[in-house]
């Protein structure tokens, strides 16, 4: 194990071949000087494997038991015990479907390691970890809810489209029809398993009542313009990108401009005033620029950042290896508890 202190170590809590694991440790190391161990939920199998240990009373007969420990296993398979962490960077704890286990082969088999790598890792973490989360899992979790953002983002002063969540083909079409047909559809969630993109809202789709009731999705007015921002807020940290497609959904082509961005302070107020109200330290926005002024239309808790750095230089590697450094000075619950 390495000899670094817990005060100048870091994890980061993602899946197998993650190159934003990978960017920001190199940083950390160089900038910082402090180790990142790098913590793969899908490959748990590493090395002596994760290890928590528990339980036990006088009242019990037998044996006694394991003293308590707990540790994980980093990508290198070198053990990681969770109490030299000072933060951990939650990133990513879905396991990819694509990950495969030598002589594994039945799909339930395969489900029941995923199912169980993942709640091992994640209830050992909560139950052993006490430095500072980047984010909360609860929070990260919570503040995926599409429904929850649009309703967090108005309240913190941003402004919002007008928006439906709905599965109920009346109500859609009259939403629809308020706004002259200008409407773009979007799933609540999604799937991991296919991108789904954002597109516009067809006659067709509105005269099919069965695909309409199929599920709800998200309904909503469609802003106009070729000036999509990408922002990114890493705790005190910030910086943004002005990308200009005439698309709805920019991101199936990344060979368009993009720019640096400076946003104005009172959007910044606000759009960290709506982490606080999602109990987050950092998140990846969505915006569109319009006229009259920048339109909210989502954060990603941890949203990708390493495309946007390679399109316009924006140094955002060194910017979330600053942020983590900073994390793991703080003794406390969460980096993402509400400022004063």
């Amino acid at each position: 194990m390495s000899s670094t202190s817990r005060a100048t170590q870091v994890a980061v809590i993602t899946h197998e071949h993650d190159l934003h694991a990978y960017a920001v440790r190199r940083d950390l190391a160089r900038r910082h000087g402090i180790a990142c161990r790098i913590v793969e939920a899908d490959r748990l199998n590493r090395g002596t494997g994760m290890i928590w240990a528990g339980g036990g009373s006088p009242e019990l007969d037998g044996p006694a038991g394991f003293a308590p420990a707990a540790s994980v296993p980093d990508c290198d398979g070198e053990s990681v015990p969770v109490a030299d962490l000072a933060a951990v960077w939650f990133r990513r704890l879905n396991c990819p479907k694509k990950a495969d286990y030598p002589g594994v082969t039945e799909a339930a088999h395969l489900d029941l390691i995923r199912n169980d790598s993942r709640d091992a890792l994640l209830g050992t973490m909560q139950a052993r970890f006490t430095g500072t989360w980047v984010d909360r899992p609860e929070a990260s979790r919570t503040a995926e809810n599409k429904v929850r953002q649009l309703q967090a983002a108005a309240g913190a002063g941003l402004a919002v489209p007008r928006t439906l969540v709905s599965n109920d083909p009346s109500t859609i079409r009259a939403f629809c029809a308020g706004l002259d047909g200008r409407v773009i559809i979007k799933p609540v969630r999604g799937t991991g398993m296919a991108p789904m993109i954002t597109a516009k809202v067809t006659p067709e789709l509105l005269a099919n009542d069965a695909s309409l009731r199929l599920s709800p999705a998200i309904y909503q007015e469609l802003i106009p313009g070729s000036r999509h921002i990408r922002a990114h807020v890493f705790g005190e940290h910030d910086a943004a990108a002005l990308l200009e497609s005439g698309d709805l959904d920019w991101r199936p082509n990344l060979g368009i401009p993009a720019t640096a961005h400076t946003l104005p302070a009172e959007t910044l107020a606000a759009m960290r005033r709506l982490l606080d109200a999602l109990e987050l330290s950092m998140g990846v926005f969505d915006l569109k620029l319009t006229a009259t002024g920048y339109v909210f239309l989502e954060v990603n808790p941890q949203g990708q950042f390493l495309f946007i750095e390679g399109m316009c230089g924006l140094p955002l590697t060194a910017m979330m290896a600053d942020f983590l450094a900073e994390a793991a000075l703080v003794r406390g619950p969460a980096a993402g508890a509400p400022r004063p």
